[in-house]
């Protein structure tokens, strides 16, 4: 007798021959069917034949729920019920619901398999189960599960400001590690170790995108803080660090003064990431020249390095772009434009090949050195102050009024008529 599930499938139906509990020579004469239940007669030995098709419904899971979240990689159970007949089952694993090429599928008599500890932190599954022996079943529904974030051992680190740190500013700028896997950071600080009224509160909706965020409020002036971090990422949560605290400066005397402490050794990014590790400007650090060196860690087989710095953690509008074909051929460069003063940036890079890229790395910030005081220019000298006002002023020429001009010039045409007059006289008397 043969048996098929899939009659109308478009490649072609699949058909299995079913010989059990027929006798050698056994002759089938019409068939009824009811449900999944099928009646022949067997001419040949004369007896009403029954075949119960308990393997043509698909199989039911179980275990875990559909859409689950926050499943634990170090151990993952599929569950399903047994069906009735079945000796073998086989499961199929996958990132997506084609199934073409499942990275993980296996067969097995038991109604469960653990999964082995191979799956990827924050990563969703999808999964399924049919009946392989003594007859195939059709394949149950897809359901799929999202891993957690990792084991509750893992938890950002904190780096700055550093553990027991003095003299911070009232707006300091807060980094840890990165967790593989994570889409945001939840980060609360306290003036209290039990978090109980927290002044900054970044969770949920107000979580932090990047490993790197400066205060957007003033803290006050010589007070001790409390600050935790945790990952969170695909409905999952990290352990929250362990808890660090600082302590700001001391409100201002009459010139006040910096104090900056040297900030912690960066540790070694984790084993998950191939992602570089940033170096220079170091995390937190301030007072960085307009045109800073930017230097990370190398990563084997890398061909060059992308780099993005950017006024936001966001990177929504980075004022240096070096990607594609201005990508950066070492693990060190020096910006080609100045910065402005006294500003924040945030700046991540990543690895470049011929074979694809590396994670970014965690996002480190820096602050830009504040802009120079304007000395005053010196005051213009007067005349009253040039070594010449030691002279006495020249003495202003006399004016003649216009009527003595007048009067002058009369007297003189008077006597000229009076010379001219004389001389005509005089010349007549000779003559004479």
């Amino acid at each position: 007798m043969e048996r098929c599930l899939n009659p109308s499938y478009s490649l072609g139906p699949t058909f299995e021959t079913v010989t059990r509990g027929l006798d050698d020579g056994a002759t089938l004469a019409g068939l009824w069917l009811s449900g999944n239940k099928l009646w022949s007669v067997d001419t040949a030995n004369t007896r009403l034949m029954t075949f119960t098709d308990s393997l043509a419904v698909p199989v039911s899971l179980t275990s875990p729920p559909d859409q689950a979240s926050g499943i634990d990689t170090r151990s993952v159970n599929l569950e399903w019920r047994s069906a009735s007949g079945a000796t073998k089952y086989e499961w199929q694993l996958d990132y997506d619901t084609d199934f073409s090429s499942a990275p993980f599928e296996d067969d097995t008599q038991a109604s469960s398999v653990r999964l082995p500890e191979q799956l990827k932190l924050a990563t969703t599954y999808h999964w399924r189960v049919r009946v392989t022996e003594p007859l195939l079943s059709p394949w149950s529904d897809t359901r799929s599960f999202t891993t957690s974030l990792g084991s509750s051992v893992i938890a950002p680190n904190l780096r700055s400001p550093g553990a027991g740190a003095k003299s911070v500013g009232l707006r300091p700028i807060f980094q840890w590690s990165a967790i593989a896997g994570a889409d945001s950071y939840e980060l609360l600080v306290s003036t209290n170790t039990s978090f109980t009224n927290p002044v900054i509160t970044k969770i949920g909706t107000y979580a932090l995108p990047a490993t790197a965020w400066q205060s957007d409020i003033n803290l006050d002036y010589d007070t001790t803080y409390y600050w935790k971090v945790r990952a969170s990422g695909s409905s999952s949560y990290s352990a929250w660090s362990a808890v660090s605290a600082f302590t700001t400066k001391s409100s201002p005397a009459i010139e006040p003064s910096l104090t900056i402490e040297p900030l912690p050794a960066l540790e070694p990014l984790s084993s998950q990431s191939t992602a570089p590790e940033p170096y220079s400007p170091e995390a937190g650090v301030s007072g960085v020249p307009l045109k800073p060196i930017f230097q990370w860690s190398a990563i084997a087989g890398a061909d060059s390095y992308e780099l993005l710095v950017s006024t936001d953690v966001s990177f929504i509008h980075p004022i240096i772009i070096k990607i594609g074909a201005y990508a950066l051929p070492a693990t060190a460069w020096q910006s080609d434009i100045s910065l402005d003063y006294d500003a924040t940036y945030y700046w991540k890079v990543r690895a470049s090949s011929s074979s694809g890229y590396s994670a970014w790395s965690a996002v480190s910030a820096f602050t830009t050195k504040s802009s120079p005081a304007i000395e005053p220019s010196p005051p213009e000298l007067t005349p009253s102050s040039s070594s010449e006002s030691s002279s006495p002023p020249p003495s202003p020429e006399p004016t003649i009024p216009d009527w003595v001009k007048y009067l002058v010039g009369a007297m003189l045409l008077t006597m000229l008529a009076i010379l001219i007059t004389v001389i005509i006289l005089t010349v007549k008397v000779f003559r004479l």
